[in-house]
């Protein structure tokens, strides 16, 4: 997650596809969508809209908000969500070392949960004032967390946010636990294409989360047009970046990010939507 709520104002969506497009939402928050939304659970289609949402991955990374046993089994009713579990960096700030610790553990368990697909989202945060202190505390939540991804063998999702020299200590990190061929979301995506090859050389098989920014920021999708579709995942990171001032973001606005890239590259929406579709589901694993 994105800290803040930088809202996208003043966009029209371009009209809706004219046939009906299939597409994943590769990360939300369903537990703060549902508090913002005030709705009990997932539509089948967005508004006004012939998008389909064939599967959607829940991220879980704020431990109080961890679902129980029960509420799992509700939300497993709808069969297009996922679950990926992890310690937000921000938290490194905000809780003691005890409490952290006792995440740690029961995050272990928690992988073991059906429908788990992914470790995270995880890793440093230095957007804001941070002590060096608070970054070596969030390094050692970061790197508890990649021991989980390495041992289980599953997908890591990265929140890497603060520009080229978090990246530079945050690779380093990964590099110590994980094998060159792990499954990396780079969730959120806004760097430039330096730190997309500083990634992409590290890790290969990582993708790269493409969220609403990418509606209003004319430099990101420059960034973004110079990529192989083969590396992007499409993500609304909802409830956060709602297109009207005030609204709450959805998942369902992942069509407006396959409308930007596919305008930007002068392809069709689908074109965008099964490429995306695929590496969703290559990297995580779900047929």
């Amino acid at each position: 997650m994105t800290a803040g709520s930088e809202e996208l104002v003043n966009f029209k969506m371009g009209g809706v596809p004219k046939e009906s497009v299939e597409l994943v939402d590769s990360h939300f928050h369903l537990d703060m969508w549902c508090r913002r939304s005030q709705e009990p659970r997932l539509g089948e289609e967005g508004p006004d809209s012939a998008t389909q949402l064939v599967l959607v991955i829940a991220n879980y990374c704020y431990p109080r908000n961890w679902p129980t046993g029960s509420a799992r089994r509700d939300i497993r009713s709808d069969t297009r969500i996922r679950f990926s579990f992890g310690i937000h960096p921000r938290l490194a700030a905000l809780e003691s070392d005890q409490t952290l610790r006792k995440w740690g553990w029961e995050l272990e368990r928690l992988m073991d949960v059906q429908g788990t697909v992914s470790v995270g989202e995880c890793g440093l945060d230095t957007s804001g004032r941070t002590s060096w202190r608070v970054l070596q505390r969030q390094k050692m939540i970061f790197e508890s967390q990649v021991r989980i991804a390495a041992r289980r063998g599953l997908p890591i999702v990265i929140h890497c946010r603060g520009g080229m020299r978090t990246s530079e200590e945050c690779l380093p990190i990964l590099g110590k636990h994980l094998m060159k061929t792990h499954r990396v979301h780079r969730h959120c995506f806004t760097g430039d294409l330096a730190e997309h090859r500083m990634w992409s050389e590290a890790f290969p098989n990582c993708k790269f989360g493409i969220s609403p920014l990418i509606i209003r920021d004319r430099s990101l999708r420059s960034v973004v047009k110079q990529l192989s579709l083969e590396d992007l995942l499409i993500e609304s990171d909802a409830p956060y970046f709602p297109l009207e001032r005030g609204g709450v973001g959805s998942p369902f606005q992942v069509e407006g990010v396959v409308e930007a890239i596919a305008e930007d590259r002068a392809i069709s929406i689908r074109s965008v939507a099964e490429a995306t579709t695929r590496n969703a589901r290559g990297l995580y694993q779900i047929e």
